[in-house]
This record gives structure tokens, C-alpha cells and sequence, in this order.
């Protein structure tokens, strides 16, 4: 029998009542306990990191890969790497 909910006396100790967690948002290879108080095994794959494309390939969609730390001026080129702007860069906005 599982137990969502835990008071003793007038103080709540454990409440799993209001809790999300699902198989499907649980990383994989974790345990947590759902709304109902179940033991669960987490299911949630997270997407790869993009590959960039090339002359000769196309890339592959994913997550964009973490800049490292230096690289808050950078931007994230469609080869996957994170490049400086050239000095003067002009970057036109089109509005629609």
C-alpha cells in the first residue's frame, strides 16, 4: 500500500498530493514516488545535442550544446561551434 501523505498530529511531515512526476518526466534510471505515493522508475530520455551541419552534411536536430564559461558573447554558429562577431558586425533585423 503506498502512502502519499504523512501527519502527525497537527504537523503535515510528508505530502505527495500536489506532486507532477510522472514516468514520462522522470529521468531515466531514477526512482521517485508519485502523487499517489507509488514507487516510480523514470522513463525520460533527454533529446541529444545538435549536430552541426557541414558542406557536405546535413546537421541534426537536438539540444544546443552548453557555450563554455567566456562565452556570453558569442553566438551559436549552424556547425555547432560558438564563434565571436567580427569586429563592426552588422546584423540586419527583418520585422514581419
Amino acid at each position: 500500500m503506498a502512502v502519499n501523505k504523512v501527519v502527525l498530529g497537527s504537523e503535515t511531515l510528508l505530502d505527495l498530493t500536489g506532486d507532477t512526476v510522472t514516468k514520462g518526466t522522470l529521468l531515466a534510471g531514477r526512482s521517485a514516488h508519485n502523487a499517489a505515493g507509488e514507487q516510480i522508475e523514470g522513463e525520460y530520455t533527454p533529446p541529444d545535442v545538435f549536430t552541426g551541419a557541414s558542406a557536405e552534411a546535413a546537421g541534426t536536430s537536438g539540444l544546443v550544446p552548453p557555450p563554455a564559461a567566456g562565452d556570453e558573447k558569442k553566438y551559436l554558429c549552424g556547425d555547432g561551434s560558438w564563434a565571436t562577431p567580427e569586429a563592426q558586425t552588422t546584423i540586419k533585423i527583418c520585422r514581419w
